[in-house]
């Protein structure tokens, strides 16, 4: 059984197994790069989110709303979640770090990650206030076939990395490299290494000027380091099937 996974610029990006869609970080309204609208889905079944900032948690209740997906997210978020009708406990399911729940056949554990974090929800459109949002996290996905997954969100290089490595045997990794906000391509290639991971798939960059990067160069560190991951850059709206 294959999984398939579609990036659609800054860290959206979908999961599908067995019929099955987890979205994380949808981000879809005001993305500038994403080649589809979040209207245009047609099914989903679970959103998680690693973070309140605007370009990872902008459409997640329209989303859960839409479809009622479960929602996957700390229970800073889950509890916000639950006053804008996204029922906490039935439908907005918090974890923290070190917590996993299995949904719909994926098994979703949280892990930290190292970053500037707060809710830019309603509030901040209509007051400029944002909330607390619990902190940013990653996720490392199991798929119903077994297939392992780590969502690094946004984050720079941090240790515990290596625990992740270690604890979960991710397979696939989805890091950001834009280098101002979050890991650049060498720290993204080190990151590789501490979590062992075959394949990648570059993430938050080129959105706009200040997340400029190159995903050639994460290649050519990874070359030049004598370590085997494959690099898969995709464009926005593109897939890749893990098999």
């Amino acid at each position: 059984m294959s999984v398939q996974i579609t990036w659609y610029g800054q860290a959206t990006t979908t999961i599908v197994s067995q019929g099955k869609v987890l979205l994380i970080d949808p981000w879809f309204s005001g993305n500038p790069v994403c080649p589809v609208k979040h209207k245009e889905l047609k099914h989903v079944d679970i959103v998680a989110v690693t973070h309140g900032h605007f370009d990872h948690f902008g459409d997640v209740l329209e989303v859960c709303r839409r479809f009622k997906a479960k929602l996957i997210s700390t229970p800073e978020i889950a509890w916000y979640a639950d006053g804008k009708g996204i029922p906490r406990g039935t439908q907005a399911l918090p974890l923290g770090y070190g917590g996993k729940l299995k949904v719909e056949g994926f098994t979703i554990s949280m892990c930290p990650a190292l970053h500037p974090s707060a809710l830019f929800g309603d509030e901040w459109a209509t007051q400029k206030q944002f909330i607390p949002d619990g902190g940013p996290a990653s996720y490392v996905v199991t798929t119903p076939e077994g297939k392992v997954v780590y969502h690094a969100g946004d984050t720079a290089l941090f240790s515990d990395m290596k625990i992740i490595g270690d604890r979960f045997h991710p397979e696939l990794g989805l890091l950001p490299i834009c280098g101002r906000f979050n890991m650049d391509t060498t720290d993204a290639s080190v990151a590789a290494e501490w979590l062992r991971l075959k394949f990648i798939i570059p993430i938050h960059y080129n959105t706009n000027p200040d997340l400029a990067a190159d995903p050639k160069e994460l290649v050519d560190l990874l070359r030049s380091k004598e370590i085997a991951p494959e690099v898969v850059i995709l464009n926005p709206g593109d897939s890749y099937v893990l098999e």
